[in-house]
């Protein structure tokens, strides 16, 4: 995954999971935790600067139902 600003968009039921994952791997980046307007979904604001989130965020993704988008903003 390209270094950069991303978005993850994830059902509240998977929340715990995801930040599970995010401690497993040495909190390698800030989380960002956004009130998106869809019910029972949670944003996660982060940026992507090194292998240690690359991986953090590879593994969440491939474990959990969750979208990532970039972020533009």
């Amino acid at each position: 995954m390209e270094r950069g600003k991303y978005i993850v968009q994830i059902d509240n039921f998977y929340l715990n999971e995801f930040i599970f994952y995010w401690v497993y791997y040495n909190q390698p980046c800030k989380l960002i935790l956004l009130k998106p307007k869809t019910i029972g979904l949670t944003g996660i604001k982060l940026i992507v600067d090194g292998s240690e989130t690359d991986d953090f965020l590879s593994k969440a993704i491939e474990k959990i139902k969750c979208k990532i988008m970039k972020d533009n903003g």
